[in-house]
């Protein structure tokens, strides 16, 4: 917990110094940003701390001659170290390398004129020592050769310079001392080289064959960095991307997103994004439109890999499968699928109706018979319910035709400020007629608050028609059909609840079918082809709203239409 809480305090000093060594943002290969970024940290580091200790070292400390121009010197060597450290932030590695050398060497050279001393030689020997150090950690070997011959070069001129030194003191120990040192850390270098040489060898196998097995597969793989500065790197993508999408890497920049993947997607994929840098792992399918225009399923999963001490996304892996193929497939067995279901809706259309007007043509032509009978004898009190019965066939018959005239219209609204309250009552009044035929009571309960809203009023006369035709039809003798109206969660609810038969639990999933009827064997009197109750939710539907029935055998019905509250203005 403590050393958590020392990282927190001090995050915002170690946000500082990455922004202030992270190479800029057009050095995109990865080798070259770490040599760049450390390269960086270290020129920016001996720059500091030769300003704070020589500084310091020289105010606090006088015990040499020329301390002004001393610390001039040591100012201007700052000033030389943190040049190379502006090149290597723009990834010239190799000429922020060699500028150093060529700095470092000067500063040697005339910090020894400067103070001409034993403890000065040894300090320019070990200078030396580190630049062949650096040089052959970052240059190759022959540029270390060469930087060390000419420090020899240097050290046998160094008595034709600087007097006080001769040539035998410098061939009996520091000549022999620097070549004993620069031969052992060029060896050292040399057989470094070969051991990474052999690495990067193996590694170039491994990659060899990562790259064949990913020819062989319809799926590319990538990696991406995401920089403590927020900078997101493309690490690595396998070959199979530019097959895929027709796009080289090259091609891949900060707009690269909405180029590749398809307009009404490219949120989603975006979000799955988001995701990822919260943390979580992510898959989905998503279109994408290649360079040429043609347009790709892809079903891309990412795992990422979360920094939990810095409480961050580090990097995520993913991989993108050509999902196309199934894509068509899914879509064709789709398409298939809704032939098929066309077909049957057909086939139950023409059966249905078929047999429906089978039956009422069948009741006209007989009751047209008995009734001219009827008539040529005299029995007109006879023949007259002969008529009413075809006037109740024609009117079933009309009926059938408006249900299906809705069904066509039901894309085309017409909205208007309707009264609720109002149309409910004048469905009851129609209906109330038959209501006490047959000695059934129909109560209207409606609730005065309810406003008035935007809706089709003559689709929903014929909803709510079709509901109370359905309780006055299933409904015995001396039942009670109640309407009700309510607001409830913004919500007008219409209530329609009947004493009636009631509905089994088997076909309740069903009644809103196209087609079904609970009782096959009802004629044409008290049933119908099975559309009354699917195109009154049809209407509701389309008027964003739902219903729902509740019911038990032998206790009556209570169907529930509610619909948004889409006040009028």
């Amino acid at each position: 917990m403590e050393k958590s809480s020392n990282l927190i305090r001090f995050k915002p000093l170690i946000d500082w110094w990455y922004r202030l060594t992270e190479p800029v943002a057009t050095v995109t290969n990865l080798d070259q940003r770490i040599h760049a970024r450390f390269l960086a940290q270290l020129f920016l580091s001996a720059g500091l701390l030769m300003f704070v200790v020589l500084t310091l070292r020289y105010l606090l400390i006088p015990d040499v001659p020329h301390i002004p121009l001393r610390m001039l010197l040591a100012w201007v060597s700052v000033v030389l170290i943190i040049i190379p450290y502006f090149i290597a932030r723009q990834g010239h590695i190799f000429t922020a390398g060699v500028t150093l050398i060529v700095h470092v060497m000067l500063i040697i050279l005339a910090y020894l004129v400067l103070s001409v001393s034993q403890s000065a030689f040894q300090t320019m020997l070990a200078f030396m020592l580190l630049v062949i150090l650096f040089a052959s950690h970052f240059h190759t070997i022959r540029l270390t050769l060469v930087v060390a011959a000419v420090q020899l070069l240097l050290l046998f001129l160094l008595p034709l310079i600087i007097p006080v030194f001769n040539h035998s003191e410098m061939l009996k120990g520091p000549i022999p001392f620097h070549i004993v040192l620069t031969s052992m850390v060029v060896l050292f270098a040399y057989y470094r080289r070969r051991i990474e040489q052999a690495q990067r060898s193996l590694l170039a196998e491994s990659e060899t064959r990562f790259r064949m097995v990913s020819e062989l597969i319809p799926n590319y793989a990538f990696s991406v960095q995401i920089e403590k500065t927020g900078l997101v790197r493309q690490e690595w993508v396998t070959d199979k991307f530019a097959q895929m999408t027709g796009y080289a890497l090259t091609d891949i920049d900060e707009n690269f997103n909405a180029k590749l993947f398809h307009p009404e997607d490219l949120p989603r994929y975006l979000e799955s994004v988001e995701q990822s840098f919260k943390g979580k792992a992510t898959s989905g399918e998503y279109r994408i439109v290649t360079k040429s225009g043609e347009v790709r399923w892809l079903r891309i999963s990412r795992n990422v890999v979360w920094n939990t001490a810095e409480n961050r996304l580090e990097r995520y892996y993913g991989v993108a499968q050509d999902v196309t193929a199934q894509k068509q497939a899914e879509n064709q067995q789709l398409d298939l699928m809704v032939q098929e279901e066309r077909s049957r809706l057909v086939r139950d259309f023409v059966t249905a109706f078929s047999h429906d007007f089978r039956t009422s043509l069948a009741t006209i032509e007989t009751s047209r018979y008995l009734a001219e009978r009827l008539m040529q004898n005299a029995r007109s009190d006879e023949a007259a319910v002969k008529l009413s019965v075809i006037r109740k066939a024609v009117t079933h018959m009309s009926a059938q035709l408006e249900n299906l005239n809705a069904i066509a219209t039901l894309t085309n609204l017409q909205r208007r400020p309707t009264d609720l309250n109002q149309l409910l009552a004048d469905v009851v009044t129609g209906y109330m007629s038959k209501a006490q035929q047959h000695n059934q009571l129909m109560v209207f309960q409606p609730n005065s608050y309810v406003p008035v809203v935007m809706a089709d009023a003559e689709e929903l006369r014929r909803a709510f028609r079709e509901l109370v035709r359905n309780a006055l039809s299933f409904t015995d003798e001396e039942g009670v059909i109640t309407i009700t109206t309510a607001l409830a969660n913004r919500e007008v609810r219409v209530s329609i609840r009947d004493t009636g038969i009631g509905i089994a639990a088997v076909h309740l999933d069903h009644i809103f079918d196209l087609f079904y009827r609970v009782d096959s064997a009802r004629g044409v009197n008290s049933g119908g082809v099975g559309l009354g109750l699917s195109v009154a939710r049809m209407i509701v539907a389309a008027h964003n709203g739902t219903i729902t029935v509740k019911s038990k055998p032998d206790e009556g019905s209570t169907f529930i239409v509610s619909l948004p509250l889409e006040v009028a203005p």
